[in-house]
């Protein structure tokens, strides 16, 4: 059985276990806060865990996101927007975490540990960073692993295509940074091409 049918597959269960759950939750006499409550901790929460360790798409998180909506959208009228939902509670919202935005934000952990090396890491941090490291080094058009995070152009097509990558290039394309060049050895700066470190 091939590798993508069955994460296909089991995208499928975990947003039909979501569906499920709201469905079931909906028939409660839940106010539009309560409804917040139960979205966050029993639709969302078991999801977060998921999508931290596996680099689901974006059309899945999109699903995930319409199930939220139609969950909130029948205890509001008029229905509400989604933005306003995501508003913090102080700004009249219900501070519901964006799909797409909170998987993001949990790629941060692994992009942390390639950037910035703990100078404590525990082992499993060491064993997957190693191996992050690696492919980076070895599948990318440059050695130093750090430059394909960085710089969108030295990422190759065959790094681009692996999945966990793929969620890390696309986070790291999400957050404004500045680039320290001198924080950078001559050997990796010697690699790029002029117009990265003079635009």
């Amino acid at each position: 059985m091939a590798i993508r049918p069955v994460f296909s597959c089991f995208l499928d269960n975990l947003l039909l276990k979501v569906q499920q759950r709201a469905q079931m939750l909906a028939q409660r006499n839940l106010t539009i806060l309560g409804c917040s409550l139960v979205a966050h901790t029993l639709l969302l929460g078991p999801l977060w865990h998921t999508i931290r360790v596996l680099a689901v798409p974006q059309s899945h998180l999109g699903k995930v996101r319409s199930t939220i909506i139609q969950f909130l959208a029948r205890k509001s009228l008029p229905v509400v927007i989604f933005q306003t939902c995501q508003r913090s509670r102080k700004e009249s919202g219900l501070a519901i975490l964006d799909p797409g935005t909170q998987h993001a934000a949990l790629q941060l952990r692994w992009l942390q540990s390639l950037l910035l090396p703990s100078s404590d890491p525990l082992y499993y941090d060491i064993f997957i960073s190693d191996i992050l490291r690696h492919c980076l080094r070895l599948f990318s058009v440059s050695p130093p692993h750090i430059l394909p995070l960085l710089l969108p152009n030295m990422r190759s097509s065959t790094i681009k295509s692996f999945g966990c990558f793929n969620s890390l290039f696309k986070t790291m394309n999400k957050i404004d940074y500045k680039i320290d060049w001198q924080a950078f050895d001559i050997r990796m700066v010697s690699e790029l091409p002029l117009t990265q470190v003079y635009p």
